[in-house]
């Protein structure tokens, strides 16, 4: 009896990791009209040309469980167009800065900005784009990309994805031949 319940316990605890191991992907996509700089907003400096840009967005509004704020890292190349006021200015990011997520059920993000872009022309609008990379607080791996931004015809607008990585062949190998190996000590116990 003490066998057969060693053997079950093991392969519950098999098949909890293995659902753990093989659970859905996350993989999301969100576009949004901000009606106000309460549900997203984006500035390509947090100051002076050659600052970070910063931003958040809030899906919420779309009954979508979804809220971002980023910071970027100073710029690596930055521009002003135009007269001594910078009427024009573009800038690119690399890594560094933050990117934070709040999800469903509870679920966070924590990561940073990989690279992106970020500018104004007075008389068009604003963006900035950033992809970021980091982890999930179940421990999954996450990536993805944000842009929030406006033009003169129109209201702000905001887009985000998040993915997670699929397990590799060689790891679900691995998996089911653990399962094999599992399922014939257990019957060699039991007959035994």
């Amino acid at each position: 009896m003490k066998k057969s319940a060693r053997c079950l316990t093991l392969a519950l605890l098999f098949v909890v990791s293995a659902a753990t191991l093989l659970a859905e992907d996350l993989n999301v996509h969100l576009q949004e009209t901000c009606l106000g700089s309460d549900v997203c907003n984006s500035w390509p400096t947090t100051g002076d040309p050659g600052t970070p840009a910063f931003g958040n967005a809030d899906f919420s509004y779309i009954q979508q469980p979804w809220k971002i704020v980023f910071q970027t890292a100073d710029p690596i190349q930055w521009q002003c167009y135009g007269d001594q006021y910078c009427d024009g200015y573009t800038a690119t990011f690399g890594v560094g800065g933050f990117l934070t997520i709040d999800g469903p059920d509870g679920l966070t993000f924590s990561g940073q900005v990989i690279s992106g872009k970020g500018g104004y022309f007075l008389d068009e609008g604003e963006s900035v784009s950033v992809n970021y990379a980091g982890y999930w607080s179940n421990n999954q791996y996450g990536y993805g990309d944000l842009t929030i931004g406006y033009s003169q015809e129109g209201p702000y607008f905001a887009t985000f994805d998040a993915y997670t990585n699929v397990p590799e062949p060689s790891t679900l190998a691995m998996f089911a031949s653990g399962i094999v190996g599992m399922w014939g000590v257990c019957r060699r116990r039991l007959k035994g």
